[in-house]
């Protein structure tokens, strides 16, 4: 993902009914500028999560930017 400018961005991966999963980013201040983030299919437990499909939403300035769902294949 890009970002314009310096602000609080969080990053959280959510199962299928919408429970939280893991939070890969969680307000944390970031400069302006791309970056990558890899999940690597653990919860915020550190425990290996199942094979299936899961959302991300990612927020900026508390504002909802980006969301989307991923493929998780075990």
């Amino acid at each position: 993902f890009e970002i314009p400018q310096a602000l609080s961005l969080s990053l959280t991966v959510y199962d299928i009914v919408g429970r939280r999963v893991r939070q890969l980013h969680a307000g944390e201040m970031l400069v302006a500028g791309s970056y990558q983030t890899v999940w690597v299919g653990r919860d915020d437990q550190k425990r290996p999560v199942g094979s299936g499909i899961y959302a991300y939403r990612i927020r900026a300035g508390g504002v909802i930017v980006a969301g989307g769902r991923m493929t998780l294949i075990r």
